[in-house]
Formats: structure tokens, sequence, C-alpha cells
């Protein structure tokens, strides 16, 4: 029986892979054009970041902690220096800034003849704890702020020291309104008790004229014509 002829195939050539030693000279590549080409894309980086552009004014530390800052409070400072950065700053560096006064207050067994609690208007214009009106006796008078903050409370900065300081820039009023509104207050009647000294802690004011008339205690910002925070007394 005849055999059949036997088939040869022609050698296929064989196909190369993509090698480990390939894929680690590109990304030797890699990262040294990423090292080389660093200052090009990190001016780009910092020209575009809104925290930058925002608050120049700011040191490179100040800006970092802004961007730790919940991301409404954050959001609503870029909104303001927006329309107005000088603000803006004034707020951007001052709410990092914790000035805490613990004043002490014995009333014994006094009651406040007249208290009101602070209220939360936004991420920014805030403030919590009590305010609180004793009378001592005869024509004296107390106003107590008590277990108070408010996170960005602009006490006037000294730009040359880099901190909070000369007059302070948030004052206390006396109203005789019960709502607010943050731009352009509706204050009615006033009575100024004096400047805020600080914007943590435990606060005492000596009053001297009877503020009975008066319906609320304003935390107001005279420089700019806002309302951080108010109470309304009962």
């Amino acid at each position: 029986m005849a055999r059949s002829p036997r088939r040869t195939t022609a050698a296929q050539p064989q196909k190369r892979g993509f090698g480990l030693n390939t894929l680690i000279f590109l990304v030797i590549a890699i990262v040294f054009l990423a090292i080389v080409t660093f200052p090009l894309w990190r001016t780009i980086i910092i020209a575009n970041d809104p925290v930058n552009v925002a608050f120049p004014n700011l040191t490179d530390a100040e800006r970092e902690t802004l961007r730790q800052f919940p991301a409404d409070t954050l959001q609503m400072l870029l909104n303001i220096a927006a329309t107005d950065n000088e603000r803006a700053t004034d707020m951007a560096f001052l709410i990092q800034q914790t000035v805490t006064a613990s004043e002490n207050f014995n009333p014994g067994n006094l009651r406040p003849q007249r208290q009101g609690q602070f209220v939360v208007q936004d991420a920014i214009h805030r403030a919590e704890g009590s305010a609180m009106i004793y009378e001592l006796g005869g024509n004296s008078r107390i106003l107590r702020l008590e277990n108070f903050t408010t996170p960005p409370a602009p006490l006037n900065r000294d730009p040359a020291a880099n901190i909070p300081g000369g007059a302070a820039e948030l004052r206390l009023l006396f109203s005789t309104e019960t709502t607010f509104t943050i731009e352009g207050a509706n204050l009615g009647d006033t009575l100024e008790v004096g400047v805020l000294k600080a914007n943590d802690g435990n606060l005492n004011y000596t009053l001297n004229a009877n503020p009975a008339r008066f319906k609320s205690l304003v935390i107001y910002s005279a420089k700019y014509g806002v309302v951080i925070s108010y109470a309304v007394l009962n």
C-alpha cells in the first residue's frame, strides 16, 4: 500500500510579547519625564487652584488650612471672594484664629433677667452659646456670653505681625429688631455694648445703660455691614 506524501508547513514566525524589560523602561521614562516637567505642571495646577486664585495674600500654610475646612464653609468663602476679595481674605485668615477668653462670673443665686441663644445663619455667619443679662442691684448690670463661639470672628488683623490685633472690628449691639438679614442688615434702633473681645469662651460686659427696650443682641461687622449672628432676648 502506497504511503501518502508527508506534508510540510513553513515555520511560523514567533510572536514577541510586551516584555518585562520594556515595561520597566517605560515606567522609568514616565517618572523621569514627570520629574523634569514638574515645575511646569506644578505652575499650571497652582495657577488654577481656586484657593490660590481667591487668596493670593495668604501664606501657603494658611491656604492649606483652608482646604481642610468643610466644603460648605470653603465654598462660601470662595463665593464672597468673587465679589469682595478683601472681606473674604480677612475672613479666611481670621476664621483660622481662635482667641479665647475665660472671664469668671459667679451669679450666686441670681437668675438672668433676660437671655437668648445665638443663631446659626449659615456656614460662616454663625455663633453658638448664650447671652444673659444679670441685674446686680442698683444700676449695675452684666451681659454674660457663656459657652460662646463664633468661627469667623474677624478681629482686625495686624498684617505686619500676621496675627489678629488692633481694635476689634466685630461689635456687640442691642437692637430693637428680632429678625435680620446677613447683608444690609435691618438693625433698627441700636445701643452699642462694645467690641467682641474673643471668639471663644466666656465673656463679661458691664452695661452702662438699661437695655430693657431692646429685643436682641447682635454680633455686627461694622467694616462690612454684616450681621454675623444674633440672639433674641426673652
